[in-house]
């Protein structure tokens, strides 16, 4: 008999934001593909915050007509509504800004943010199961029950792969003789820090004469996101903070240049990876590990070097935090039989 979950998150892609959550639908994809019978409870928090409220209702009235085995929730509010009933055990994702706070426009965390930080993090307690996507985001949790396991999220490498710069370039519209550089996120975030990097792009054009731009890519859809991964050449992330930065992942099976600041586990990501490098948050330094990275003669190697992030992999993961809380062990052969192999 197969497994049965009921997902709950409050990040989902849509017709109007169809990036949002583009990880969680990829994780429910790479699980329904090992066996698992998937159901999705969806938050639509970010369109009318009274969502929160109504979802625990919604949530045990899902467990009420169907038996799940277990319910996984991402994000920390998802996980509140979701424990809210105890017909299954719950699992929860936390995924960055729940643990850390939202940052102001100075990056540090606003008061109101740092409380439900801490509301989610004392929840933890109450889960079976508790997955972080790093391990400085583990050391933020207070001692549980329930084993906390670092999983971050998957990449599908099928979708994310190296392709001709040239032809995308020519579907976006892009200058081939352009330097581009990729800024896959909301200027207007402050957490995503758009200051810093636009001050290291004049740093840049100032001392190297490039004249290189910033490619944004905010509300792509997950699908055409490997057009802008190939189509630049290197990436930045220079973020106040993250989980484990899906677009580092994604861009390294593209075999796309990185250049990061030390936040989250981009320090475990790009160790030992070719033609990208570390940082630190003065735009000077930025500037100057573009530089570098750019002129690297050493070809990007990311692809090859992170093939243990592929969704599947991560899939098998995130089954045996199900098989422990389950008390069962055989699900993670069934999921390795139907895996495709590394390429």
């Amino acid at each position: 008999m197969s497994m049965k979950v009921l997902m709950v998150t409050n990040m989902y892609p849509s017709a109007d934001r169809p990036g949002y959550g583009a990880f969680v639908k990829s994780q429910i994809d790479s699980l329904a593909r090992a066996g698992v019978e998937v159901d999705l409870y969806y938050i639509p928090g970010y369109r009318r915050k009274l969502s929160y409220l109504s979802a625990p209702f919604g949530v045990l009235w899902a467990t009420l007509r169907r038996r799940y085995d277990l319910v996984h929730a991402h994000y920390g509010l998802s996980a509140l509504a979701a424990r809210l009933q105890f017909r299954a055990p719950v699992v929860v994702s936390f995924c960055g800004d729940d643990l850390y706070g939202h940052a102001d426009e100075s990056g540090k965390a606003t008061r109101r943010s740092l409380i439900l930080a801490w509301l989610h993090r004392q929840s933890a307690r109450l889960m079976q199961g508790v997955i972080v996507k790093s391990a400085a985001m583990a050391e933020l949790l207070p001692s549980t029950r329930a084993e906390v396991t670092v999983i971050p999220n998957g990449v599908d490498f099928e979708r994310f792969r190296p392709l001709d710069r040239a032809a995308c370039r020519r579907e976006l519209g892009l200058e081939q003789d352009r330097v581009y550089i990729l800024f896959p996120y909301d200027p207007k975030r402050p957490r995503k820090n758009y200051a810093g990097v636009k001050a290291a792009v004049e740093a840049l054009n100032r001392r190297s004469g490039l004249d290189a731009r910033v490619l944004f890519a905010d509300g792509v859809p997950n699908e055409r996101m490997p057009l802008y991964m190939n189509a630049a050449d290197v990436l930045v992330l220079a973020s106040f903070w993250e989980g484990s930065p899906n677009t580092v992942k994604e861009a390294l099976a593209c075999n796309t240049r990185v250049v990061a600041v030390r936040v989250g586990d981009t320090e475990q990501l790009l160790d030992g990876i070719g033609a990208s490098a570390l940082c630190d948050y003065e735009p000077e330094d930025i500037a100057t590990k573009l530089e570098q990275v750019l002129c690297s003669p050493q070809p990007p190697d990311g692809r090859a070097r992170s093939q243990h992030l592929r969704m599947e992999r991560i899939a098998g993961r995130v089954l045996e935090v199900y098989q422990r809380v389950l008390g069962r062990k055989d699900t993670r052969r069934s999921l390795e039989e139907g895996s495709p192999g590394a390429s």
